[in-house]
């Protein structure tokens, strides 16, 4: 028990020169845990810790905080404050509705005042909500006012444009607890470019599409499952890659998938780029990706046991001399192929690239 205080001083201390550091820092702790090494008459034990119980949500404690003082650079009252376990992980700025002038821009713009007078509270914060009584949107707080965005469905299914809806949508859609965990652990992701990092979290449409593409993919690979998990259609500029990206990290992670293999094939040689560099950029939510480079070396990580992350493109799979149908090279139930672009080289199990991959 006289180890808590300590435990929770790492928690509440995480690396970092500049303040975005310090917030990936604290997210990889929130969301994958960590060491921590005590001992108890000269034992040592090291239990992997983790702040908050994703798997039952019921069991964590959240609490809304309305108007909180808290002193910085200067004194700030944030509007609303929703902790989680005692970490202060969401922050609400509400423009006053009686001032017509206000707008959730300037409640965008007091948000980017926060993180100076009182960078602390952002240490922890996962992502922050504006709203000026009509129009809601939610975002990184480390982001352009540009990449905030309303979340506009309760379901998944159906879509309310109205504005006025916004933030009964945002509450409905995403503020259930199991939902705003999911959230919190799997939407959130740090891209790094160098020394450069960028938060970006999921819009509506990523989150509910994701979900539900896991819950068919787990559906599929079951013993009973029909091996197809289906199609998911993106606009041109609404983030497939980092689709792709959140659905390669949740399954990598889900225990009935057991460490599956996941193949992302795109079908242009010079490789699709910017997904293999989201892929890369990602690493901190998705561990090493594999880049396959030729037909052997396809062959050789496929044939591997433990899960990991391989691109490649699809006229890899081809038959080598002598070889009437591609060899099998996994009898695994969790071998999940993510086809980028999927309507150019799929077609016909005749004996094409497509058919090849069906065989491996």
């Amino acid at each position: 028990e006289q180890e808590i205080k300590r435990l929770a001083q790492i928690l509440t201390a995480p690396d970092g020169v500049k303040l975005i550091n310090r917030n990936m820092h604290f997210h990889q702790m929130l969301t994958k845990g960590l060491e921590f090494s005590y001992e108890v008459n000269d034992e040592t034990y090291t239990p992997h810790v983790f702040p908050i119980d994703w798997e039952h949500p019921e069991n964590n404690d959240f609490l809304v905080v309305n108007q909180l003082p808290i002193e910085g650079r200067m004194s700030r009252r944030p509007d609303i404050v929703i902790y989680i376990n005692g970490l202060p992980l969401i922050v609400f700025e509400l423009k006053n509705p009686n001032n017509e002038q206000a707008t959730v821009y300037d409640a965008y713009t007091q948000i980017q005042n926060y993180t100076y007078d009182i960078s602390q509270l952002f240490n922890y914060n996962a992502f922050v909500v504006i709203s000026d009584n009509v129009e809601t949107k939610h975002g990184m707080p480390f982001a352009d006012y540009d990449f905030f965005a309303s979340w506009k469905s309760i379901d998944g299914r159906s879509v309310d444009n109205n504005r006025a809806n916004t933030m009964r949508t945002l509450i409905e859609g995403l503020f259930p607890k199991d939902r705003l965990l999911n959230y919190i652990r799997n939407f959130i992701v740090f891209l790094e470019e160098g020394s450069k990092i960028t938060k970006i979290g999921a819009k509506y449409h990523q989150f509910f599409g994701v979900n539900f593409a896991v819950n068919e993919a787990i559906r599929a690979t079951r013993p009973d499952g029909d091996r197809k998990i289906g199609v998911m259609y993106h606009t041109t500029g609404s983030g497939k890659s980092l689709s792709m990206l959140f659905f390669a990290g949740i399954l990598s992670r889900h225990h009935e998938m057991e460490n599956p293999s996941i193949v992302i094939q795109v079908d242009r040689n010079d490789l699709d780029e910017q997904l293999h560099d989201t892929f890369v950029q990602g690493k901190s939510y998705i561990g090493h990706v594999h880049h396959a480079e030729n037909t052997e070396q396809l062959r050789t990580l496929l044939r591997g046991e433990a899960g990991q992350i391989i691109f490649s493109t699809i006229e890899k799979f081809r038959k080598k001399e002598g070889e009437t149908r591609h060899p099998v090279l996994s009898e695994r139930r969790n071998i999940v192929v993510i086809a980028d672009e999927a309507h150019r080289t799929q077609a016909g199990f005749a004996g094409g690239f497509a058919a090849q991959l069906r065989y491996a």
